[in-house]
């Protein structure tokens, strides 16, 4: 954003550059000093001032400050849709955020459930209540509701990632 902004702000310059250059120019020039001819010595001034006016350079001028102008108006509207991404390449991070939180809150919420069922399941077995299938499905839902939990965490990190500033440094 920051390339496009200073891209817009010279092609703004050099159109008032441009126009600048068709507009009349008053000058002055003087010289002083002195120059000798034999033993003599004679004292030397000359001065000058100048009037330029442009009269006619057949539109060239006014054509190249609207080139500039043209440019200027490219790179506003390219900083625009850039800026317009930008919010909304946020907006989209800052709900998949929401999304991964709310997504981790019930991921710990199921890895609690999950803890609380295998612990019951391998007392059940202890005690000779209940069969050892139960004790292994309870521990792959565990894995499961850890895999989850995981996932959740990854995926909030990504959010942030994408809502934290890039600062270039030169």
């Amino acid at each position: 954003l920051s390339a496009l902004k200073e891209q817009r702000r010279a092609a703004l310059s050099a159109e008032r550059a441009t126009a600048r250059a068709a507009a009349p120019v008053l000058d002055a020039a003087a010289e002083v000093g002195v120059q000798g001819q034999d033993t003599r010595v004679f004292p030397v001034y000359k001065a000058g001032v100048t009037l330029s006016v442009p009269l006619w350079d057949g539109g060239a001028r006014s054509a190249q400050a609207g080139v500039h102008r043209a440019e200027a108006r490219a790179l506003d509207a390219r900083l625009k849709a850039s800026e317009q991404k930008l919010r909304a390449s946020r907006a989209a991070a800052r709900s998949r955020l929401a999304s991964a939180a709310e997504e981790l809150k019930l991921g710990e919420a199921l890895l609690a459930t999950a803890e609380l069922m295998l612990s019951e399941a391998e007392e059940h077995y202890k005690a000779g209540s209940d069969t050892l299938e139960r004790v292994l499905n309870a521990q792959r839902s565990l894995v499961a509701a850890r895999r989850e939990v995981l996932s959740a965490q990854l995926e909030t990190a990504r959010a942030r990632l994408e809502l934290t500033p890039i600062r270039i440094q030169p």
